[in-house]
């Protein structure tokens, strides 16, 4: 943007947007992805919250919250989230046990964009959605 300017000065707004708009959901989605952190740190008071990564996969959001190991998948796509993805989540919350070397209760939380496709939220697992963000705020 800021190596731009003259384009805004020439009026080329619509080159601009052109350029713009493609990189929006990158940003966006590490908005999102801050937001969600800072739900869960207001909803949980963990002891200890960030990113979890290793060779071959990564985790957006891990905490530990007492006894309990929280982790945690922030998407902000078009496509709703399902199996796939929570298996996935399982599956990292696995290797991040093994790492920690620690006996914890797990709790599985997926943000989502859009929507949830064939998942119920139930015992450990909870779905969250920005209008759920909205309605949880703390402070409310």
């Amino acid at each position: 943007m800021h190596g731009r300017l003259d384009m805004i000065y020439r009026e080329r707004g619509e080159e601009m947007l052109e350029m713009i708009v493609p990189s929006l959901p990158v940003h966006v989605s590490m908005t999102f992805e801050k937001i969600c952190r800072q739900a869960l740190e207001a909803w949980r008071s963990p002891q200890a919250l960030g990113r979890w990564w290793d060779s071959e996969d990564e985790l957006d959001i891990v905490a530990v919250a007492e006894n309990t190991l929280i982790t945690c998948e922030c998407k902000w796509t078009g496509s709703p989230m399902g199996r796939r993805k929570l298996a996935e989540l399982h599956r990292r919350t696995g290797k991040v046990m093994r790492a920690l070397g620690g006996d914890f209760e797990t709790e599985h939380y997926l943000f989502s964009k859009s929507s949830f496709k064939g998942l119920e939220e139930g015992k450990g697992l909870h779905l969250i959605d920005p209008k759920r963000l909205e309605q949880e705020k703390p402070g409310r």
